[in-house]
């Protein structure tokens, strides 16, 4: 067993220790701390998962403006819906535009048309 007090006093470790705690943990008790002294009082090995591998990082390509006026009309009066509905419809239709689709879906999730209206509007004006 492993004591555990917000007393850090050698006194009171000690005391722990003379009643048969195998160790003392003081509070606030760390995470990783406390996995430590697990580990070694008990002869553990920790088993982590695989680390994802890295993904690679896809280039954004902005759609041609015919595809974004669409989207920009509708972040203009906030049908967030729509835009997302066209959106998901781009990155369908063509994955190459998924990174465009996942900046514009992470928009649309913090509510933020705005975001859209101003990085659309210099690909529209020609």
């Amino acid at each position: 067993m492993i004591a555990s007090s917000a007393s850090v006093i050698e006194f009171q470790q000690r005391k722990s220790r003379d009643l048969g705690f195998a160790d003392f943990l003081p509070k606030p008790v760390e995470a990783k701390t406390l996995m430590y002294l697990l580990e070694q009082t008990l002869g553990l090995t920790w088993i982590y998962p695989d680390p994802e591998p890295a993904q690679v990082q896809r280039p954004l390509i902005m759609p041609p403006a015919a595809d974004l006026a669409p989207i920009y009309e509708a972040a203009c009066v906030g049908r967030l819906q729509a835009i997302q509905a066209l959106a998901t419809a781009l990155g369908e239709r063509d994955p190459a535009y998924g990174p465009f689709r996942d900046q514009i879906l992470a928009w649309v999730d913090a509510l933020d048309d705005e975001a859209i209206v101003n990085w659309l509007s210099p690909h529209l004006s020609s």
